[in-house]
């Protein structure tokens, strides 16, 4: 063989080789992820979460709450979706990692634990404007003293004060409140509150009205509330972000949205914020609607709170 066909004949060979090895590299590259040898990468993957139901700031905990694992569990991503329980009914056979639910949404039966919840107070307008200050509701509270926690006021009842309708009786009547109360919807009760007449309002009811610039006292809170958020995993997946929004920090990021914590014994507000101390405590132990039984026994429970109550005496008549 000639020194020229020897030449080419190694020209030939360097190419096939450089072919071949342009052919393996989209299958290395894939095999690798583009990471060098002995280097390991997170594994990449989503989590879906459902949240179903309207518990005022519960949407926007769940979701820094997501972003916060997914920073603490690299490769995880947590994609929230809000539902509808029409929707919930129809795409259950595709679960979600993780449902979260409020207490009247018919949630599939399975374990769940409770998240957070709201409540209510019986507040009387004082007259002075309020301001978005450490000392309103709308404040940043600082960690309260657990060993200072003080025990619940005595309730100062007013001679005549609103309620919404519904659940307004049942809470009266955990309360032991006395007769007086007027029952209306709960836009009609807000817009007493914000005229000048004390009422049964909700966490988020306060906050709108404070918002407008009315202040207001507290009267007494009450240790019943059927605004409690629930958790169920469906999955691996789910249960670990459980795990991560039941623990303590996360629990203590409730501050943020003034919602009241599920962790026993967690305190989250000090007297700066009366109104959600007194909530805190009072629902300590206290009442609230159980999940998968609350939307068959509402109207039940309601009727007889209404019965009970109007059977207390005089002074008490609907809107």
């Amino acid at each position: 063989m000639s020194k020229r066909s020897r030449k080419a004949l190694l020209c030939l060979g360097a190419l096939g080789m450089t072919a071949l090895l342009a052919a393996a590299l989209p299958m290395l590259h894939t095999k690798n992820n583009g990471t060098p040898p002995g280097v390991r990468t997170a594994r990449r993957r989503l989590i879906t979460v459902w949240y179903a139901g309207e518990l005022p700031g519960a949407a926007d905990w769940l979701r820094e709450r997501a972003a916060a694992y997914g920073r603490q569990n690299p490769g995880a991503r947590v994609w929230l979706r809000t539902v509808s329980a029409a929707a919930l009914a129809a795409e259950l056979d595709t679960p979600p990692d993780l449902l979260a639910f409020s207490a009247e949404v018919e949630a599939p039966p399975g374990p769940a634990v409770p998240l957070c919840r709201s409540g209510y107070a019986l507040l009387i307008p004082d007259g002075e404007a309020a301001t978005a200050r450490p000392g309103s509701l709308l404040g940043v509270s600082p960690t309260p003293d657990p060993a200072a926690t003080p025990r619940p006021a005595e309730a100062d009842w007013p001679e005549a004060f609103w309620a919404p309708e519904g659940f307004g009786a049942l809470a009266l009547q955990e309360m032991g409140a006395p007769a007086g109360a007027r029952f209306a919807p709960e836009a009609e009760v807000l817009r007493r509150f914000l005229a000048g007449e004390p009422a049964l309002l909700s966490i988020a009811q306060a906050r709108a009205a404070q918002a407008r610039g009315v202040g207001f006292r507290l009267a007494a809170a009450c240790p019943a509330t059927d605004l409690a958020l629930y958790g169920m995993a469906l999955g691996p997946e789910g249960e670990a972000l459980l795990d991560f929004l039941t623990a303590e920090p996360a629990q203590r990021a409730l501050s943020a949205r003034g919602l009241l914590p599920a962790l026993p014994g967690l305190r989250l507000y000090g007297p700066d914020r009366p109104m959600l101390q007194a909530l805190e405590i009072a629902l300590d132990g206290g009442w609230q609607a159980p999940a998968f039984l609350w939307p068959r026994q509402r109207r039940a429970a309601v009727l007889a709170a209404e019965a009970m109550y109007r059977g207390w005496g005089d002074g008490v008549d609907s809107y």
